[in-house]
C-alpha cells in the first residue's frame, strides 16, 4: 500500500476511534457518540442506560427561560454540535474505505473547520444568553467550546487533517 493511502487510512481510523473517546465535557459530564447512541437506544426501549438524565436536564432547564426563534435556532445548533460524533465517524469510515479500495481523499477540511465555527458559536450564544451582567462583571456559566472539546473530538479533527495532508503524497489526476 502506497504512503498515501496509508495516511489516509490512519486519518479515517483516528475519526473512527474519536466516536468512542469523550468528545465535549459540558458541565462535568462527558459526551461520546457511543453515549449518544446508548441515550438513543434507551429513548427507544432498546437498552437500558441510566446516564442520560444528565442530558435531558440540560435541554430543558437552559432552553425553557429563553422561548421564541432564538432558542430554536440555540437548540438546532447545539443538536448539530452532539451530531458531531457521528459526523466524524461518516467521514472516518469513508476515508477507510477510499484507502482500502485505493481512491483518494476528496473532502473534509472545510467541514472539519466549520463544525468547529458552529460549535464555538454555539457555546458562546448560550454562555451570552445565561450570564447576568452585575456591576460591569458577567456572571454565569463560562462556556469555551476549546475548553469543553474533550479528546474525541481532538483526535477527530486531526484525523481529518490528516487524512487530507495525504494528498501531498498522492498524485493528482
Amino acid at each position: 500500500m502506497k504512503s498515501e493511502k496509508i495516511i489516509l487510512l490512519l486519518g479515517g481510523l483516528a475519526c473512527i476511534a474519536g466516536f468512542f473517546l469523550p468528545f465535549l465535557s459540558i458541565a462535568g459530564q462527558s459526551v461520546s457518540g457511543y453515549g449518544e447512541t446508548m441515550i438513543l437506544l434507551d429513548y427507544l426501549d432498546v437498552v437500558e442506560y441510566k446516564h442520560n438524565e444528565w442530558i435531558i436536564n440540560l435541554f430543558t432547564k437552559n432552553f425553557d427561560k429563553l422561548g421564541g426563534p432564538e432558542a430554536y435556532g440555540i437548540t438546532a445548533m447545539l443538536a448539530v454540535v452532539f451530531l458531531g460524533p457521528f459526523m466524524f465517524a461518516i467521514y472516518g469510515l469513508s476515508y477507510v474505505l477510499k484507502a482500502l479500495a485505493r481512491k483518494q481523499y476528496k473532502r473534509g477540511i472545510f467541514i472539519n473547520l466549520l463544525y468547529m465555527g458552529v460549535a464555538f458559536l454555539t457555546f458562546f450564544l448560550i454562555q451570552e444568553k445565561s450570564s447576568v451582567s452585575i456591576l460591569g462583571l458577567d456572571i454565569g456559566a463560562k462556556m469555551n467550546f476549546f475548553k469543553m472539546a474533550g479528546m474525541g473530538y481532538w483526535v477527530s479533527f486531526s484525523g481529518m487533517m490528516v487524512a487530507a495532508f495525504s494528498l501531498f503524497f498522492g498524485k493528482t489526476d
